[in-house]
């Protein structure tokens, strides 16, 4: 199969790990994801397969959009609702208004403590994998930028918002940090990631609708990057990795192909490119 990429609408219930592992016995070739959702949580997840697991960190993942459900009154371990209830609080109505301007309060850059249940390492392990074991630890806070928040349902005491926040940025954490501020608790009922970048949710397709045929090419869904057909004498440098003078174009990076075959990734490096990461296969 050749190698690319797929946006895929992820279902709840399911964990990003085993999507990978699924479409691997699937298609027979390796396969990573940029970016990973919590298992309640769907929406935009990139998957690469075979090659184009090498270019995942180039794609830019530096913003993400997310509509939440968060419920006020109640806390679970998790933050969420797939974890177990660890305190429930008596609530007074809170006003509208009061919603609007605490959720405004966090736009901007700030710290955030990411959730006790999350893949952080700590000395050299999970943090999820430490609280099974019943290992006590404390994470550092990270920083973060919320781009957008915005309301965009208020029902006594569900609070649903759609919210763009920087990498690393975790939406349990600003879960409980909004139910916090209105002097409540709370956790999340629902998750919805609507867009990674310049990737969208629209774009996306279910998992059972995806085939051979709805994986995009690496150069296709990278098309910011030029693609350069190379001379024999660049194809014999090329798939040794060697240095290449390509003219005529100004890209950071760019493929390169030997008669419309994708034989690599270069960069730019001064006045000549670099190889990033070669795709040749002899055997092709």
């Amino acid at each position: 199969m050749i190698p690319g990429f797929v946006l895929l609408d992820k279902d709840a219930g399911m964990s990003c790990r085993k999507i990978d592992n699924s479409f691997q016995r699937q298609f027979k070739t390796k396969v990573g994801h940029l970016g990973t959702l919590d298992n309640f949580a769907t929406g935009l997840l990139l998957v690469a397969f075979g090659d184009a697991t090498k270019l995942l960190p180039l794609i830019s993942d530096e913003y993400k959009t997310y509509i939440a459900e968060l419920k006020l009154g109640v806390a679970t371990d998790t933050l969420d609702i797939d974890g177990k209830i660890v305190d429930e609080q008596a609530l007074h109505a809170i006003s509208k208004e009061t919603i609007l301007e605490t959720l405004h309060s966090f736009l901007g850059k700030s710290q955030q403590i990411p959730p006790s249940y999350s893949a952080k390492w700590v000395n050299g392990k999970r943090a999820y994998d430490l609280i099974r074991e019943g290992i006590d630890f404390d994470l550092k806070p990270i920083d973060i930028e919320i781009k957008q928040i915005q309301l965009l349902k208020y029902e006594f005491p569900i609070i649903t918002f759609s919210v763009t926040i920087s990498k690393g940025g975790y939406i349990r954490s600003l879960g409980a940090d909004i139910a916090k501020k209105l002097n409540t608790i709370g956790h999340l009922i629902s998750l919805r990631r609507i867009r990674v970048g310049d990737y969208d949710i629209s774009q996306c397709k279910k998992q059972n609708e995806i085939t051979e045929h709805n994986i995009t090419p690496m150069n296709l869904f990278l098309k910011q990057y030029p693609t350069i057909e190379l001379s024999d004498v660049q194809f014999k440098k090329a798939i040794n990795g060697a240095c290449l003078k390509l003219q005529r174009i100004s890209s950071e990076y760019c493929f390169v192909t030997y008669k419309s075959q994708l034989i690599a990734l270069y960069y730019k490096s001064g006045d000549i490119y670099k190889c990033y990461r070669g795709f040749y296969h002899e055997n092709h």
